[in-house]
């Protein structure tokens, strides 16, 4: 593999193919995303200020990789919903281009909850979505952590992570949003959507099943992990839910599913889904509880109605060792041709080598 560089430029001093940006003191790229009619590269997550505190953050950058100064006058923008923390995770667009950037943010009462922002084309706050540009919800008294981000048909918005219940448990939850950033009071109860799978649920990825019927008949899953009650183990989890937030129960029974493709330790980082309707997720396993034990690359890949689909590997379920060390699936995406079929499913995410003592990124094709 090598480094791809068809743009005139993108590189900054000697690193070819390679470009670094400073915004913050310290600076999280956690979600990128191509603008598909000029093909600008947006990059959003958090950088911390001179404080050392977090700040949602977002840059623009040219095809080549220098920074757009159309954007913010120099390509880049960070924005604060209180001066407390505000974490970027997620990002995407509208229709009409409108950015948006979703998290966590505190208030001035130290109170976590879901937040969104959504920035113009020139890199300023869009101050007709939610409060001047930002949207702030607490969906339970003891914190609330948005992770992922994505618009439906009609540009309403599904945010999604997990929230903290009275005795400290988390739970999967997602709010439903208006396009202008208003929450949707008819989806769940009261807008929101919260899921008890295990005595700890960290909901982590997003995505919708759509038919092409219309945002009514969608389908939503969010994926991430849950603990077994066993040990400290934890399962892959899975909830679908309906258009309007109530569990899809054609899905594995209630909605909800746990797997264990590892044997011990297993969390679910990313969703990706098949024309056939068949769902990946994928994250990282270990088997053992031992404190030595290593994670490893994991797959799994269910049925439309959250069974295991065994013509995947042998059992629906498979795990690869890359390094030695930790190895973490943090992106999934499937190649198909024309006609949708399946071709290649690549895992992209982080390994740890036992040679070099050293984190790199690693990349797999099945």
């Amino acid at each position: 593999m090598t480094l791809v560089n068809t743009a005139p430029i993108f590189q900054t001093s000697s690193l070819v193919g390679k470009a670094t940006f400073d915004i913050g003191t310290t600076d999280q790229g956690r979600s990128m995303i191509v603008q598909p009619n000029d093909g600008h590269i947006l990059i959003g997550g958090f950088s911390t200020d001179s404080n050392g505190v977090p700040r949602f953050s977002l840059i623009r950058l040219n095809a080549d990789g220098t920074p757009d100064t159309t954007f913010s006058t120099d390509g880049k923008a960070d924005f604060s919903f209180s001066g407390y923390k505000d974490s970027g995770f997620s990002l995407t667009l509208q229709s009409d281009g409108s950015i948006l950037l979703a998290g966590y943010s505190a208030d001035n009462n130290f109170n976590t909850g879901f937040s969104v922002i959504r920035i113009d084309k020139n890199g300023k706050l869009d101050t007709t979505f939610g409060t001047d540009g930002k949207a702030l919800f607490n969906l339970s008294n003891n914190g609330d952590y948005g992770q992922s981000l994505t618009v439906l048909g009609d540009d309403s918005i599904l945010v999604a992570g997990y929230s903290t219940d009275d005795n400290f448990n988390t739970d999967f939850s997602l709010i439903h949003l208006s396009k202008d950033g208003t929450i949707d009071t008819a989806f769940g109860t009261a807008g929101q959507a919260i899921v008890d799978i295990g005595s700890h649920d960290l909901g982590l990825s997003l995505s919708v099943q759509s038919n092409g019927a219309g945002t009514a008949d969608d389908k939503i899953l969010l994926v991430g992990s849950s603990d077994s009650g066993i040990g400290g183990a934890t399962e892959f989890s899975v909830i679908r839910l309906n258009a309007n937030g109530t569990l899809d129960t054609s899905f594995s029974t209630d909605g909800k599913a746990t797997f264990n493709p590892g044997g011990f330790a297993n969390t679910a980082n990313c969703v990706a889904l098949q024309a056939d309707g068949n769902i990946l997720v994928a994250g990282s396993s270990s088997n053992s509880s031992n404190s030595n034990a290593t994670t490893d690359f994991s797959v799994i890949r269910l049925k439309a109605n959250g069974e295991l689909d065994t013509t995947f590997s042998t059992d629906g379920m498979a795990t690869f060792d890359i390094a030695n060390g930790n190895d973490t699936v943090y992106s999934m995406t499937v190649q198909t041709d024309a006609n949708g079929k399946v071709l290649n499913i690549l895992l992209a995410g982080t390994s740890y080598s036992d040679i070099t003592h050293t984190y790199d990124f690693s990349l797999i094709r099945l």
